[in-house]
C-alpha cells in the first residue's frame, strides 16, 4: 500500500507537469512505425527529447528530471555532450531558439566522435523552416548521409499524452524532416541503403497519419485551432509571443520537453 501510494504521487506529478503544457500536443513525439523504422536500420533505441508519458525506451532525455527520474528520464539533453558510440533519436520542441541550439550540438559532436575515430549515429527530426538556422545547419553539404523531407499531409506524430488521447496520432502542419548525422566509423559499421531507407521512412511516417474524423476531432479541440492561426513558420511564431506557439517536435503544437543526457544514450546502447 505505501509504495502504492508513492507510486501515486509520482504518476500525479508527472501528469500534472506535463498537463500544465496545455496537454499532449505539445509535447508529441515521433509515432511507433517510425521509431521502429530508426531503431531497425540504425539502431537508435534512446530519445533525447521525450517524456514519462510517451517514451518508449526505459531511459529516455526530460527537461524535468525531478518529476521523469522515477520513470527512467535522465536529464535535459544539453546538460551533457552525446557520448561516442550512441545511437540516438533527437526531436526537439519545434521552436527555433531550441532547434538551432540542438542542431549545433549533434553537428559538433559526429564532429568530434570522427576526430575520435568512434562511433555515432543521430537522426535527427525538424521542421521543415528553410530559413531557419538549424535547418541551414543540417542540410549543409557533408552534415547529413540522408535526409527525408515529408509533406504535413504525409505524416502525423505520437500524441505526447496518450493516456488520455482519443487518437494515438496527431497531423502535422509543416513539412518535415528527418536527417541522419554520422560518423565515418558508424557509416562504416552499419552500411546504409539511402533508397530504401527512404522508403521506409515514408512508409513509417504515413502509417502515423491520423484518420480524417481524427483530424476533424483535433481541430475542434484547443490548441490545433491556435496552430492554424500561428502561421507556418519562425516568424509567424515571433510575432505571437506566446507560451505553446509553434509545434510539437514532430506534433501538430509545440512540445514544452526538452531533452536528455546523452550519457544516458550510452548506457541504453550498452
Amino acid at each position: 500500500p505505501a509504495a502504492h501510494a508513492a507510486f501515486h504521487r509520482r504518476l500525479l506529478a508527472a501528469l500534472l507537469r506535463y498537463k500544465t503544457l496545455r496537454g499532449g500536443g505539445f509535447h508529441a513525439g515521433v509515432g511507433d512505425p517510425l521509431a521502429a523504422v530508426l531503431k531497425e536500420r540504425l539502431g537508435c533505441a534512446f530519445e533525447c527529447f521525450a517524456s514519462s508519458l510517451n517514451a518508449r525506451a526505459p531511459r529516455f532525455g526530460t527537461a524535468f528530471p525531478d518529476v521523469d527520474a522515477v520513470f527512467g528520464g535522465t536529464g535535459d539533453f544539453f546538460g551533457a555532450a552525446l557520448p561516442a558510440g550512441a545511437a540516438v533519436s533527437v526531436n526537439p520542441p519545434f521552436e527555433p531558439a531550441t532547434l538551432a541550439a540542438a542542431a549545433a550540438a549533434c553537428v559538433a559532436a559526429v564532429a568530434a566522435a570522427d576526430a575520435a575515430k568512434s562511433p555515432l549515429t543521430i537522426a535527427f527530426v525538424c521542421p521543415a523552416w528553410r530559413e531557419g538556422a538549424a535547418w541551414k545547419a543540417l542540410s549543409a553539404p557533408g552534415v547529413a548521409e540522408a535526409t527525408v523531407v515529408a509533406a504535413a499531409a504525409d505524416h502525423g506524430f505520437r500524441d505526447g499524452a496518450p493516456h488520455g488521447a482519443a487518437d494515438p496520432y496527431r497531423q502535422s502542419p509543416y513539412y518535415s524532416g528527418l536527417f541522419v548525422l554520422r560518423s565515418k566509423a558508424a557509416a562504416a559499421k552499419r552500411p546504409l541503403d539511402a533508397p530504401a531507407f527512404e522508403a521506409a521512412v515514408r512508409a513509417a511516417w504515413a502509417a502515423c497519419c491520423p484518420s480524417p474524423a481524427a483530424v476533424a476531432r483535433q481541430r475542434a479541440g484547443r490548441g490545433s485551432k491556435d496552430v492554424r492561426a500561428w502561421g507556418d513558420g519562425p516568424a509567424a511564431h515571433a510575432q505571437k509571443k506566446r507560451p505553446g506557439a509553434g509545434t510539437a517536435g514532430g506534433g501538430p503544437e509545440r512540445k514544452k520537453r526538452k531533452g536528455g543526457s546523452g550519457q544516458a544514450a550510452a548506457a541504453a546502447e550498452a
